[in-house]
């Protein structure tokens, strides 16, 4: 059930304040999250309609408040998901490795910016053989 109230307390720095109910009564706990639209904070003496609910300690909070006489705003598109661990671009990882090949030949970027390959050159004896 919808209730109304007036904003008569709010804490902007600290994201918080309190409605009076229409009808009287103890004045409901408001956070910044239970507004609906997040673009604007509420005002003192502004009208707004919640949904009351109680939070673990027993103690009156309003939900899901709308500003009087403003239009519902639509949730903002949920935002896009990374890859899980061990996939690249949609394509699975090889079991084992970061996807990356690894051999005796070390890469690394020349002057120019270009990649470049150095092989490592086996080990020569004491002889000189």
């Amino acid at each position: 059930m919808s209730l109304q109230g007036k904003v008569t307390t709010w804490k902007d720095d600290r994201g918080f304040g309190f409605i009076t109910p229409t009808g009287g009564g103890e004045p409901v706990f408001l956070h910044v999250s239970s507004l609906t639209n997040r673009q604007r904070r509420p005002q003192r003496d502004e009208l707004v309609s919640y949904e009351l609910a109680t939070d673990a300690k027993g103690r009156r909070q309003a939900k899901a408040v709308t500003f009087v006489g403003e239009r519902a705003v639509a949730p903002a598109a949920p935002r896009a998901q990374r890859p899980a661990p061990g996939v690249r671009g949609g394509i699975p990882r090889p079991p084992g490795g970061d996807g990356v090949a690894r051999t005796a030949a070390a890469s690394h970027f020349s002057p120019r910016g270009r990649a470049a390959i150095c092989l490592r050159s086996p080990a020569r004896s004491a002889t000189g053989a």
